[in-house]
């Protein structure tokens, strides 16, 4: 009889100690989404973003800032993804798919935009279908380091959990398409200069330079993210300070002119060497686990684990809305 009593005030004592932890932990956690709330808040209403804080999946600084890439002159850059409700998106007149705002310098592209703002907001079924497609702005968005998050929710990280399934072949094209895009208009500065077999970085204006700069940054972090695609690796979008890829990028941004080793001849050759090499390594790879039986990369998102996860989501925010 003395044990059950005991054992009966131990049962009691554990309950009683888990039921205080829970209450604590609930504490904290509401204390947390208190805060959060109103970090939000505040960063909408400077945003002046047209969309309610409920709505907001997501929202993050954006551009160099979340890659580990800025420099002095950058601006502020915030990406967000929201979502609408079913009413609004049935309705005669559905919302707009998209917001942004952005400030257009009359210096041109890489200008210096140092204290400007700026955003580019997605609704979520926008933001995934642009996914599908491969995008690597919209694909970085999900494989970002979430700490740099200035928000995130349950069903963006719901989302986030099933991100290798975009990681398609196709999204191996859009990168491809990316990089190119950005070297073949290198190559039309570098051919607009006077003498053109000349291709020495002194002899470009100061706008051209930096566009320039600028183009070679984003074709090498994106070759550096392809890199890990193609092998079968989840993207690095943050570069880690002291790496070779961090400091090789931001020679490029802080050399003004590109000389010497970051001749933009040289620069460029080198990018296109890389791209060929990548393309080349990813079709060997391919063979490789094709021959040892191992599973290939669709060409194509799967379509079921994306709708899947969709629902979840919708169901998730419809929850929320109606707690």
């Amino acid at each position: 009889y003395n044990f059950i009593i005991q054992w009966y005030d131990s049962i009691r004592s554990e309950s009683k100690t888990m039921w205080l932890q829970e209450q604590q932990c609930r504490s904290v956690l509401q204390k947390e989404h208190t805060q959060e709330s109103k970090n939000l808040n505040k960063l909408l209403q400077r945003l002046e973003l047209p969309i309610k804080a409920s709505d907001f999946l997501m929202i993050t600084r954006h551009g160099s800032f979340l890659f580990n890439l800025s420099t002095k002159t950058s601006d502020e850059d915030y990406a967000a993804i929201y979502i609408t409700s079913l009413p609004l998106l049935l309705s005669y007149s559905p919302p707009p798919g998209f917001h942004s705002a952005s400030v257009v310098s009359p210096l041109g592209f890489a200008a210096n935009k140092y204290g400007e703002v700026e955003y580019d907001s997605k609704e979520i079924g926008a933001f995934v279908t642009e996914c599908c497609k491969g995008n690597p702005r919209n694909i970085e968005l999900l494989f970002f380091d979430s700490d740099y998050a200035e928000y995130i929710s349950p069903e963006f990280k719901l989302l986030r959990s099933i991100r290798s399934v975009f990681l398609t072949g196709r999204c191996c094209r859009q990168y491809y398409g990316f990089i190119s895009d950005r070297l073949s208009k290198v190559d039309k500065y570098l051919n607009d200069v006077e003498a053109k077999d000349i291709r020495d970085g002194s002899r470009l204006s100061d706008s051209s330079g930096a566009a320039i700069s600028k183009l070679f940054y984003h074709a090498f972090h994106k070759l550096y993210q392809i890199e890990q695609i193609g092998n079968y690796e989840e993207p690095v979008v943050q570069l880690e300070d002291g790496s070779p890829e961090r400091d090789f990028i931001m020679k490029i941004r802080t050399t003004c002119p590109l000389t010497g080793d970051f001749l933009p001849s040289a620069l460029l050759s080198k990018a296109n060497s890389m791209l060929s090499a990548v393309k080349k390594l990813q079709m060997c790879i391919d063979e490789e686990r094709k021959d040892k039986g191992l599973s290939v990369r669709l060409c194509e998102v799967n379509i079921d684990k994306v709708r899947a996860a969709m629902e979840r989501v919708c169901f998730m925010n419809l929850e929320k809305t109606q707690a």
